[in-house]
């Protein structure tokens, strides 16, 4: 429930917001953050002064108390209109800076949320409401934790190193002339006696001083960013996670941060020398700050699950990037794991070795995230650079890259497209693997190792039982490529037996291949081991296509197969079939999918898991998986999703939307899904 869900504002029905300043009007998917109630109108100031024709029921939006807010106010007030205020949420997007659009956005009719001095909307809600998902609450801080999920999600996560022998004290620094200290009730003097109280009463622990991050970009200044003088004070100048940073100290020192609240959420005990929003609840210490200013507004005695459902859940307000629809709390968290996990891996600089401009073209997409410099060379480098990790297609530069210190490798993913690679149709998904790459059977992989691990709960056998039903309705495949539903008329009793011809000389053949390495070996292997039966050979479409290489002799195929199918697509191919066989073709997945038997000839990334016929085995694949643990692997956990002009990385389920242009039809039933099922989420894994 959000805050437009209120009786109270049940007749706040297409309310008109009038929006005045340009930087509000230039944040991305505003109207999806507002309710469809609202009417929003972006007018200039200077023009609407002069042609004031409002309505009671009227609002002007203001950013929080920002320059701009004293004319926006005293506009409201002399046309008898309501004043909105926005702000960012807690949870507001992967990176720091307007250049990273808000996922997350508060609307108070009364105040906002860090002005102590005067009741907000959050805050009545905390005094308010009684009844709320406490499940709910827990859960989502529990995720909140686990994946270290803030504010700004582009800090290093891995947990700050401490001397666990003393007593160690985090105090928090802000940038100078933060608009929550002032509305605080804080200035100048709160901090300087906030490090003076940490340093007196640990004198025989470790203070540490975190410093602002914008105050470490130059970008902006802070209060303790000089050298400090005493010898028990630390300063911490790198970007840090806070969860990761706050995880090993014993007390958190704040004067308004958001640091505090979050540091409640680990637990940790908390000082507070202003009077953020969290605090007077009972929850923080509050025996430094100035406590008077709110005149005993705030009632004691809540719990950290209230405070989180009334500001996280209910006061504000969620986007989903990817369809710029709105969405909970949920559904950002899951997105946002997502883009801060794979920023902090791959932070630092990435040289990528031998790419093709076009494929330069959409890496810069995927690799567009706040910690990670991406840089294009043309050969692996002679002398090895300890700090950087490489970039490289497949298995190219397998010999040359081997002493490298961070490897990593691409390849398309399973659901790549609408529309051939071979014809320069970019990806929408790729397998970043650190160990191998999928089709490698001479060496692990990533995919191999999240096979041999993965387990599943009941709420991601949900989600893989719906994403199979959806890629068996929508005729889901790699490629998406259309064509023909014609099937030929095959003699009755008797078998049909699909072939799949790939592209010769491609790399999962090289690597995947064991004693069959060509189109017509293996058809000369399955007609060897299947004379009475009907067999249909479908030739890949880039060598269908003329674009690769693979074509078998018309004169050679007619003792080899029944029928050639070129132009069918794959959905109708499997449809009619009985039986798949492969060397490594991704076909022989799809199959599975579609509960079709599989016969291997090689060994793809699904053989040898207990779910096809395989003609070799892989001494490594010894556990035998559901369809279900095969599916979560490849098409869930393994690969990285992007659709073009959409900020992080996508699911599955919206590359599929996209794809099959169902995503404005379907978005709300998608997303309430995603919602449903993280909402519901009851463990936590990585």
């Amino acid at each position: 429930m959000t805050l437009h869900d209120d009786a109270e504002l049940h007749d706040r029905i297409d309310q008109r917001v009038f929006v005045f300043s340009t930087g509000i009007q230039k944040i991305p998917f505003l109207e999806s953050f507002f309710d469809a109630r609202f009417h929003v109108l972006y007018k200039n100031f200077s023009l609407a002064s002069q042609h004031s024709h409002f309505k009671p029921n009227d609002l002007v939006a203001t950013w929080g108390r920002k320059a701009n807010y004293n004319r926006d106010l005293a506009f409201s007030v002399s046309n008898n209109i309501g004043l909105l205020t926005l702000e960012d949420g807690f949870i507001r997007s992967l990176g720091g800076g307007a250049s990273w659009a808000p996922c997350s956005m508060v609307m108070d009719y009364k105040g906002i949320y860090f002005d102590a001095y005067r009741e907000s909307d959050l805050e009545s809600m905390i005094n308010s409401v009684e009844d709320f998902d406490r499940l709910r609450s827990r859960r989502c801080i529990d995720f909140i934790c686990a994946h270290k999920i803030s504010k700004y999600n582009d800090g290093n996560l891995k947990d700050f190193s401490v001397n666990c022998d003393f007593k160690n004290i985090l105090v928090i620094d802000q940038t100078f002339n933060d608009q929550s200290i002032a509305y605080g009730g804080a200035d100048a003097n709160s901090f300087e006696r906030m490090l003076a109280v940490a340093i007196e009463s640990n004198p025989n622990g470790l203070v540490w001083v975190k410093i602002h991050p914008e105050v470490l970009e130059k970008s902006k200044t802070g209060y303790l960013s000089e050298t400090l003088q005493s010898s028990n004070v630390r300063v911490i100048k790198d970007k840090i996670n806070p969860y990761a940073l706050m995880r090993s100290m014993d007390d958190v020192y704040v004067v308004t941060s958001n640091f505090g609240f979050e540091a409640l959420l680990l637990g940790k005990n908390v000082f507070c020398f202003g009077m953020p929003w969290y605090a007077g609840w009972g929850l923080t210490n509050d025996s430094y700050a100035p406590v008077s200013i709110l005149n005993g507004r705030r009632k004691s005695g809540k719990t950290i699950e209230h405070l989180f459902y009334c500001a996280y859940i209910r006061y504000s307000r969620y986007v989903y990037p990817i369809t710029g629809l709105s969405c909970e709390i949920e559904t950002v968290l899951y997105w946002m794991k997502a883009g801060s996990f794979w920023n902090d891996r791959l932070r630092g600089k990435v040289m990528a070795v031998g790419f093709s401009p076009w494929k330069k073209y959409f890496l810069k997409d995927f690799f567009d995230l706040p910690s990670v410099q991406l840089e294009f060379i043309k050969k692996p480098r002679r002398k090895k650079d300890s700090k950087s990790s490489y970039l490289v297609w497949g298995s190219k530069y397998k010999k040359e890259m081997m002493a490298f210190r961070q490897v990593w490798r691409l390849e398309d993913g399973f659901v790549r497209s609408s529309g051939l690679g071979a014809k320069l149709i970019r990806p929408m998904s790729l397998v970043l693997d650190p160990i191998g790459i999928y089709y490698d059977a001479t060496s692990s992989s990533y995919i191999e190792h999240i096979l041999s691990s993965c387990l599943l709960d009941s709420v991601d056998r949900v989600r893989v039982e719906s994403l199979i039903n959806t890629i068996v309705s929508l005729s889901v495949s790699k490629y998406n490529v259309g064509g023909s539903d014609f099937w030929p008329v095959v003699p009755k009793n008797k078998k049909i037996i699909l072939v799949a011809g790939q592209v010769e000389g491609d790399a999962s053949i090289q690597y995947g291949g064991v004693d069959i390495f060509t189109n017509r070996e293996l058809l000369v292997s399955v007609r060897r081991h299947h004379p009475d039966d009907y067999i249909v050979y479908k030739p890949h479409p880039d060598v269908h296509a003329g674009l690769r290489s693979g074509h078998i002799a018309p004169a050679l195929l007619s003792d080899l197969c029944d029928v050639v199918v070129e132009d069918v697509d794959m959905a109708t191919c499997l449809a009619n079939v009985d039986e798949v066989h492969v060397l490594t073709s991704l076909t022989g997945f799809e199959a599975l999918i579609r509960q079709i038997p599989v016969v291997c000839y090689g060994l793809p990334f699904y053989a040898g898991w207990g779910l096809t016929t395989d003609r070799h085995g892989c001494e490594r694949r010894i556990r035998q998986l559901t369809l279900e643990q095969l599916v979560y692997g490849a098409l869930i956990e393994t690969p990285l999703y992007k659709i073009p002009n959409r900020s992080g990385f996508a699911t599955v389920e919206d590359v599929i939307a996209h794809i099959t242009g169902t995503s404005e039809a379907h978005a709300s039933d998608r997303l309430s899904l995603i919602d449903r099922l993280w909402a519901s989420f009851s463990r936590i894994f990585l």
